[in-house]
């Protein structure tokens, strides 16, 4: 009886163990990369994510405009992003579509920032950066690594990891351009059926505008970017 006692004490102080040791790596590594922020640099440090959101959330509505894209060489004569041409699929993949809203950021950022001079006694200098995003069906995640050097006297700051989340739907609007592209392809026209069934799966709408050799294709969602305006994803077939 006694060994059987010592045994389940060992069970007992072996389960204790196993679970401080779950517990400790699940809250390391909920915080892992997070640093905390000098109390005189919080203002700066929360106008930087600010800016981030803002300027995530206008990527959204510009390279919805375009298909997807920002960098206006990948538009026609008449801006317009042909996801079809000539029978064959040039819809941009997804990692293409990341690329082109990590641009917007990248190279809009900077006009909210400004100077910086309503932070007086800083000098804030921005080196290089990172931005790359991800995007879900209902959100895109963008992270964005700047080297954001501050410097007030004699002492002196870094800022160089922001994470931003925004809630919308364009990665979903993209998968249904691209299924319409593909079905105009297979079905030599627009596969009405499917875009009702996505309207009534995802309460997003679709509408057809035809052209003399193009017919342009807006797909909208009412609740916008982080319940913005409503967003726009606009494409053309031909």
């Amino acid at each position: 009886m006694e060994k059987r006692g010592q045994v389940a004490i060992f069970v007992i102080v072996a389960i204790i163990i196993v679970a401080a040791i779950v517990v400790y790596f699940t809250v390391f590594n909920q915080n892992k990369g997070k640093r905390e922020v000098a109390t005189e640099i919080a203002p700066i440090n929360a106008y930087v994510r600010g800016c981030l959101k803002q300027t995530a959330i206008d990527a959204l509505y510009v390279t919805g405009q375009y298909g997807g894209y920002y960098n206006e060489t990948y538009f026609d004569t008449e801006e317009v992003v042909y996801y079809t041409s000539a029978n064959k699929l040039q819809a941009p993949s997804e990692s293409a579509v990341e690329a082109q809203i990590s641009n917007y950021i990248g190279s809009n950022i900077g006009k909210c920032f400004g100077n910086f001079s309503q932070f007086t006694g800083f000098q804030v200098a921005v080196g290089a950066k990172q931005v790359t995003t991800s995007i879900a069906n209902e959100s895109i995640d963008v992270s964005y690594k700047p080297a954001i050097v501050i410097t007030k006297g004699k002492t002196t700051y870094e800022l160089n990891n922001f994470e931003q989340k925004v809630d919308t739907s364009l990665g979903l609007m993209y998968n249904v351009a691209t299924k319409l592209a593909q079905d105009y392809i297979l079905l030599g026209g627009i596969n009405i059926a499917y875009g009702s069934a996505v309207n009534d799966d995802y309460n997003i709408t679709f509408n057809s505008i035809d052209y003399a050799d193009y017919t342009s294709i807006h797909i909208r969602d009412e609740k916008g970017a982080n319940g913005e305006s409503p967003l726009e994803f606009v494409f053309a077939l031909k």
